[in-house]
C-alpha cells in the first residue's frame, strides 16, 4: 500500500532514470520500483 508523505507533496524528477525518481514517493524504494516497471 502506498501513502503520501505526510504533510507534503511529492514532485518525481525529470531528469532521473524512472527507477530512481520512483523513489522519490514515500514508500517506494528501488526494489518495488523495479517491480513497478516490470509490470
Amino acid at each position: 500500500m502506498l501513502r503520501p508523505s505526510p504533510g507534503r507533496d511529492t514532485d518525481i524528477p525529470r531528469d532521473k532514470r524512472l527507477e530512481i525518481a520512483l523513489t522519490y514517493i514515500y514508500g517506494i524504494g528501488r526494489s518495488t520500483a523495479r517491480e513497478i516497471l516490470e509490470k
